[in-house]
């Protein structure tokens, strides 16, 4: 099985610069290093970060004391940025190594670490220190958390040696994130404050009476190292996440031993994570297990305590590569700890009895002893009865259907943790028939390690067959194969093969054979399986292709200002059916009874790829399957080095987008000419290809945005303007008068500049009203023509408007239709043409 790369990843994307002068060299790095928060010293002794940064990166500083000075430093004296709260949050501070600044609240503080104030990158390793300034004498404080087990609490014990230079100190506290409680009057000598219960969240901070730069603070108090005591059985859950340390003590509330037994769950084997249980309360109890499970996989793994305690504890050490919380890793942990007060029956089966006439199979179990219960229950995962056995002896359990595959489990009805799994069985050695013409018949198969396997269809006619995938997947053909043969065995021609390098959904996977047999065969390896927990199971139906497929014909219908998509179904033929079904994952409902003539579904999001089936009505088997059908966000950006002039009447709960790239080396400049905008509604504008680059401005420009204008400074040269309403009021319900228009182009430097370059007819479309801006240095008014599609003059006026004005021309007597417009000066003319709706 393949795994990502581990340890530790750079990220030599280039820091984002604000892209006023006033906010230069406040620098923003997106990777964390170390991955672990650091916390300064509270006496103000010099605390090292880590002995090698890169400057790509940042640093997580916490326990912070609001009002205190703390000082960053790295080694070769570059480039420090200090944001407060978040990663990217606002700037407290910046400039070169080293950098003091004053802490405004407890948040935490973000450091990012550059080679100059343009924020610049480098990958050589460098260290880094943080340390706290004081004015003033903190105390001495020792401090310990000391759970009590028994009660399943824990107290804070706080021992203050000195004052420091304070005239009294005050405890305050929160637990779990509630109302402060403040203790006054805390003189030298030894406090308790507590009890809380064992999984409470203790935030404490000793206040010096004269300076709270002398605070002393500490976070996340809780219980810990005491076991769980029960009986159970208790079932457990947990996703570990990269560089964990888990450690957790079970103990019996009686004098039966423990066992603890894992469920399904999975760790790293190549990541080097490693699995401990120790036969007792601590981890200096002996080791009974130490490794990976089988590979990596847990399930199946079970312990049982021999010890004077009935304890077990359990250890996880999980590497820095890749985990269950990063999503690499599944799936997360299930098992179950609970008193052995039982005992688990014993039993074998190693065969199955195949009835090829009825398509079914049977499995024999022996029954030796039933343990502890005197009813022990055959339980099966195809949801066959379960069998009640009383006595020891031979059993047959099922029927069960060909196709299938069952697990057989001998239930302790006292005591789930004296179940016994005698394991999966399927049947093999008769073909499986198939009804022509008759229902389909259905499979299911979630397949171990080591599994080989193979089915064989035939049809009771002559009629071709149709294997149709409706869920499952298989790992890389590295490891797992599936093959798919048109005839009785795997001498006959390929129809499908697995030859993928990487996993592959089987979801929506048909394939028909050319005659009456259909031969399916899969192996898989000892890593990654269904039975696992790492991959899906497999579901799949087979039935005679007694019908004609309809045919269609798929397209993608782009809306780039909304960021979405249509798909245009076009059927064309309905096969041997008077209707036909149009399915798809991305629908919530299947259409039904569709017809020749072409059905739009959608909208869908820009980032989908949606797959449409037009499905038979009476067969599915027939069927035409469109590929993954979307686009690309790229597609949208319009190039716009020459000057673009762009308009836009925003709707009622509107989100509009438009993406501009200069498509040269050559920033690019954004200039609004005319736009009003109602509160609440507002524009935001970023600096580079999309919603992820630098927010550089948010809202309504004061309800009119002509004036505003921005350049971009980004290594796309690109700006992304982005339009969002609610739903008081539009430009398209009316209420807002004039419709944004604006210009885009490579090196303009504002509107005014940018308004001398050429004339703007807007809204374009128009319906009633046409607006015309004049250029700033067209020298005059012009008389302005109107003419129709056969060159008809059917509107002349004269502008008042002037140069660098906007004149307003009533066009509603006007049909529908395009026109052309002509401006003509004493010396020149200009045209242009709009749409009259």
């Amino acid at each position: 099985m393949a795994n990502p790369l581990p340890a530790r990843t750079i990220l030599a994307a280039a820091s984002l610069v604000l892209l006023f002068g006033s906010a230069r060299a406040q620098c923003l790095n997106s990777s964390l290093y170390p991955p672990d928060p650091i916390t300064p010293d509270p006496g103000g002794a010099l605390t090292t970060i880590t002995s090698c940064n890169y400057q790509t990166e940042y640093a997580r500083i916490i326990g912070i004391t609001a009002g205190a000075g703390y000082q960053f430093a790295i080694a070769d004296g570059s480039y420090i940025t200090v944001r407060q709260g978040t990663y990217n949050g606002p700037v407290l501070g910046h400039g070169p190594s080293p950098l003091l600044v004053t802490a405004t609240s407890n948040a935490d503080l973000f450091i990012h670490w550059n080679v100059n104030a343009a924020c610049g990158t480098a990958t050589t390793c460098l260290a880094t220190t943080v340390q706290r300034f004081l004015d003033c004498t903190p105390p001495t404080v020792d401090l310990e958390v000391l759970s009590i087990c028994v009660d399943q609490e824990f107290i804070v014990q706080v021992q203050i040696s000195s004052l420091g230079d304070a005239t009294e100190l005050s405890f305050a506290y929160t637990v779990n994130g509630g109302g402060l409680q403040v203790l006054g009057g805390v003189d030298p000598g030894s406090y308790s404050l507590g009890p809380f219960d064992l999984t409470d969240v203790v935030d404490l901070t000793i206040v010096h009476s004269e300076d709270a730069a002398c605070n002393l603070t500490f976070n996340d108090l809780t219980g810990e190292d005491c076991p769980i005591i029960s009986c159970g059985p208790d079932t457990y859950t947990h996703c570990y996440g990269n560089n964990e340390f888990y450690i957790q003590s079970y103990q019996s509330a009686s004098s039966d031993p423990l066992m603890l037994s894992f469920v399904e769950g999975a760790v790293s084997a190549s990541g080097g994570d490693q699995l401990t249980i120790f036969n007792g309360l601590d981890i200096t109890a002996p080791v009974i297990y130490q490794g990976s499970g089988n590979a990596g996989n847990l399930a199946g793994l079970n312990w049982l305590s021999s010890n004077v305690d009935n304890a077990l504890t359990m250890r996880l050490i999980s590497s820095g590569s890749w985990s269950c919380m990063d999503g690499v890793i599944t799936p997360p942990w299930t098992y179950t700890v609970g008193c052995l007060d039982c005992t688990a029956p014993t039993a074998f089966a190693d065969s199955v009895i195949v009835d090829c006439e009825s398509q079914t199979f049977m499995v024999p179990i022996v029954i030796q002893a039933l343990g502890s219960d005197p009813i022990i229950d055959v339980e099966n995962s195809q949801g066959v009865d379960p069998i009640a056995v009383t006595q020891p002896g031979e059993y047959l359990v099922g029927p069960f259907p060909l196709t299938s595959s069952a697990t057989i489990t001998l239930v302790n009805s006292e005591n789930s943790l004296c179940d016994l799994v005698l394991g999966t069985f399927s049947a093999e050695g008769c073909p499986i028939e198939v009804t022509c013409p008759g229902d389909p018949v259905s499979g299911t198969y979630c397949y171990n390690d080591f599994a080989n396997e193979d089915w064989l269809y035939v049809s009771s006619g002559t009629e071709p067959l149709a294997i149709s995938f409706t869920a499952g997947s298989i790992e890389s053909s590295t490891w797992d194969h599936l093959t798919i043969y048109d005839g009785l065995d795997n001498t006959a021609p390929v129809l499908w093969d697995h030859t993928a390098q990487a996993t592959v959904d089987l979801t929506g996977l048909q394939i028909t054979s050319t005659g009456p047999a259909l031969y399916m065969a899969m192996s898989a390896d000892n890593t990654v399986s269904c039975a696992g927990g790492n991959l899906l199971q497999w579901e799949w139906n087979v039935g005679c292709l007694d019908c004609t497929s309809p045919q269609a014909t798929f397209n993608v219908v782009e809306d780039c200002i909304h960021h979405a998509f249509t798909l245009e179904v076009n059927v064309v033929d309905l096969g041997s059916s008077p209707s036909v079904r149009i399915v798809s994952a991305a629908l919530p409902d299947t259409l039904e009874n569709v017809s020749v003539g072409t059905t739009v579904l959608g909208p869908f999001d820009v980032d989908e790829a949606v797959q449409v089936s037009v499905l038979n009505g009476e067969n599915a088997l027939c069927r035409v399957n469109s590929p993954l059908l979307g686009f690309q966000p790229d597609s949208c950006v319009i190039t716009a080095c020459d000057v673009v002039a762009q308009t836009y009447c925003y709707q009622d709960v509107d989100t509009a987008w438009f993406i501009y790239q200069s498509g040269a080396t050559y920033p690019i400049t954004i200039s609004f000419l005319a736009g009003d905008l109602l509160s609440g509604d507002v524009i935001e504008l970023y600096n580079g290809i999309d919603a992820s680059a630098q927010l550089v401005y948010q809202g309504n420009y004061g309800g009119n945005l002509a004036g505003l204008s921005l350049s971009s400074s980004n290594p796309d040269d690109a700006i992304t303007l982005r339009v969002v309403s609610n739903a008081s009021g539009s430009c398209a319900g009316g209420q807002a008068a004039q419709p944004m228009s604006w210009t885009v182009g490579c090196g303009l430097v504002g509107m005014e500049e940018a308004a001398t370059v050429l004339p703007v007819l807007f809204p374009n479309p128009a319906d009633g009203v046409l607006y015309v801006r004049i250029p700033a240095r067209a020298g005059g008014a012009p008389t302005l023509h109107v003419l129709d599609a056969l060159g008809r003059m059917v509107l002349m006026n004269g502008l008042h408007g002037g140069a660098g004005g906007v004149s307003t021309l009533d066009i509603s007597g006007l049909v529908s239709g395009r026109y052309t417009v002509r401006l003509v000066w004493p010396d020149h003319s200009w045209t242009g043409g709009f749409l009259k709706q």
